[in-house]
């Protein structure tokens, strides 16, 4: 039997950026919930970055293997191949998720503290 080998998820283009960045944008209640739910185990069971969710944070360490333990990179492998399995370039598509749904707190909060305006991705 052949071992699990994750394939590095390829660069995603700028309109599969945008296009899984609007997805995320117009997320219903019960996915953002579930969204939620992902990033509590994320940041409580494998001590991930606040507001990433496993997706992400297995995309991240597959592709730096080297700055986490072998462990990590064993489980992250593991999950990295299993959700390819599922959708095509998954940890990709979750960055650029996770990506605007931090946009949309960094512009609720500004406006909430009544500071202008800014584009982050300049």
């Amino acid at each position: 039997m052949q071992p699990l080998k994750a394939k590095p998820d390829r660069p995603l283009t700028p309109e599969e950026i945008a296009f899984n960045e609007r997805q995320a944008a117009n997320e219903g209640y019960i996915h953002r919930v579930l969204v939620a739910f992902d990033i509590f185990c994320n940041v409580a069971l494998w001590f991930g970055l606040p507001d990433e969710t496993i997706s992400s944070h297995t995309r991240r360490i597959t592709d730096n293997p080297y700055e986490h333990s072998l462990l990590s990179r064993k489980i992250a492998e593991a999950l990295n191949w299993f959700l390819d399995e599922i959708q095509e370039n998954h940890g990709a598509r979750a960055q650029a998720g996770d990506l605007e749904r931090s946009l949309l707190v960094v512009s609720a909060e500004r406006r909430a503290l009544g500071l202008p305006k800014i584009d982050l991705l300049k």
